[in-house]
């Protein structure tokens, strides 16, 4: 948003003075102010202009001179390449720690899996070993019993015969 205010020299009946601008670079034609005295631009995109303002006299008389105004409008910092260089640094940085974030966590769900592997593992294990205890103490009870009742058949073998013919 740029605005111009500008004064005519004919002092005889300055209410009566007119104005026109034109903005070369930007405007194609002239703009008719009547008696208003300033004028505003917005949205002037960045590059050099040229104001020319001519007036006329209480008599309606335009000037053949027009006053002339160099005017530079500069870019708006979002438009520079300074921002476009930041702006991709902060992305970058954003994006870094994004990924930084995201391999630190599942580093962690790693150990924690990890570790939880280990104890199911090592659960496992305590498990096997006392199911094989429980076997091998059962087995043995069994064979144990199972040889003590063949060493009393081997030195028994008449009480073999009395049950054989108990049975039929």
């Amino acid at each position: 948003f740029i605005g111009f205010s500008f004064a005519s020299l004919n002092y005889s009946d300055p209410e009566k003075n007119q104005y026109a601008v034109k903005l070369e670079n930007f405007d194609d034609d002239w703009h008719y102010l009547g008696y208003q005295n300033e004028f505003y631009y917005s949205s002037l995109p960045p590059g050099d202009y040229k104001l020319n303002v001519i007036g006329s006299n209480s008599n309606r008389l335009w000037s053949t001179s027009t006053a002339e105004l160099e005017v530079t409008v500069l870019p708006a910092f979002r438009q520079t390449w300074k921002f476009y260089l930041i702006a991709i640094f902060v992305i970058a940085g954003v994006l870094f720690l994004i990924a930084y974030l995201r391999i630190s966590g599942l580093s962690k769900y790693n150990e924690v899996l990890r570790r939880f592997s280990y104890y199911a593992e090592e659960t496992r294990e305590k498990e096997r070993k006392s199911v094989a205890r429980d076997v091998h103490d059962e087995l043995g009870q069994l064979l144990s019993a199972l040889k003590t009742h063949i060493f009393w058949l081997s030195e028994n073998p008449e009480s073999v015969k009395d049950q054989r013919i108990a049975r039929y």
